[in-house]
């Protein structure tokens, strides 16, 4: 069968010389900066008419020493003109003379005032300054924001920037369940679920038991009979699937899928908490414990005595201790 007719991608430099009406001012001007040899190589002036502005930009145009644009704002003469209509009128009037020298000492003035629109609409666009300008300091502040402005910290993770994608997340207090799903099904591509506030016994220190000679204490308001308690606060699940038995496979201990799990949990938890982590397999994907040459399987890891009941997922709890969390600054 023949493949369906497409239209093959034109040349950014096309796209803008022939549409640049459907560009913002904006986005014209970033694009013309990437294909400029300079940035004194583009020229803006307004539009010489008194017609309604339909878009920002009129026109792009190329030049022999670079590219010209004509805008419908911020000019001093054309429809947005400050001044008074007569002014662009009379630039009208020379144009139709074949005379534009007037119309160009007005270009030399309002040059400036393009080119600050320029910076201003910039100015607070970090992605601009950090990926094209790579200003230090905007991507220092973006570190900052995301509780990575250590570079001792950043040093220790896997491609920094790539955690940049997060900082609305890591710099959120308090951190949340959804917040920490989100990154770990973005990063790892696959599906993940936090169920906080597990079940757990916790052992009570031997100072902090009730003990005979004691006094100031209620048995069932602020004390209990034995060494150990219920706790639901410092305890969370991570159930990740249903995997196929290759995405299982990753995640066992000591895989790198593995540690880049432990990193991003450690990354986003602000407090100490114990954790278990859950893997799911999909339906009818669990092996079955078999002899033979091929890599085995491991009983409790990600093997089974018998197959699960049709329909049914396998699966396997890795129980982790408490995180000491990362230091954010």
């Amino acid at each position: 069968m023949a493949a369906p007719a497409r239209t093959a991608p034109a040349p950014l430099e096309t796209e803008l010389l022939q549409r640049g009406h459907e560009f913002s001012f904006a986005q014209a001007m970033r694009l013309l900066r990437l294909l400029a040899p300079a940035p004194s190589a583009i020229r803006v002036r307004p539009e010489l008419s008194l017609a309604f502005p339909a878009a920002d930009v009129a026109q792009i145009e190329r030049q022999d020493d670079g590219y010209r644009v004509t805008t419908r704002f911020l000019g001093l003469y054309g429809s947005a003109s400050p001044l008074p209509t007569f002014y662009t009128e009379e630039l009208i009037d020379e144009a139709r003379e074949d005379s534009s020298a007037s119309r160009d000492l007005l270009d030399i003035l309002s040059q400036r005032l393009f080119e600050l629109a320029t910076a201003g609409t910039a100015k607070y666009r970090l992605f601009f300054r950090t990926v094209e300008d790579e200003s230090a300091d905007d991507l220092e502040r973006l570190f900052s924001l995301a509780g990575l402005g250590e570079a001792e910290l950043r040093r220790s993770l896997p491609e920094p920037r790539r955690w940049l994608r997060y900082a609305g997340l890591l710099g959120h207090s308090p951190r949340s369940a959804l917040g920490l799903q989100t990154i770990i099904a973005d990063v790892l591509a696959v599906p993940a679920e936090v169920f906080p506030c597990r079940l757990r016994r916790v052992a009570i220190p031997p100072d902090q038991r009730l003990a005979v000679g004691m006094t100031g204490s209620t048995l069932g308001t602020d004390t209990v009979v034995g060494g150990e308690l219920e706790d639901r606060s410092g305890m969370f699940l991570l159930r990740l699937g249903p995997l196929s038995r290759e995405q299982f496979a990753a995640f066992l201990p000591g895989t790198p899928a593995r540690r880049t799990l432990d990193l991003i949990v450690e990354l986003y938890l602000d407090t100490p908490l114990a954790w278990d982590l859950e893997l799911t397999l999909a339906p009818d994907e669990a092996p079955v414990a078999s002899l033979g040459p091929l890599p085995g399987t491991r009983l409790g890891w990600n093997g089974w005595l018998g197959r699960p009941a049709e329909g049914a997922q396998a699966s396997v709890t890795f129980p982790h201790h408490p995180s000491q969390g990362v230091t954010h600054c």
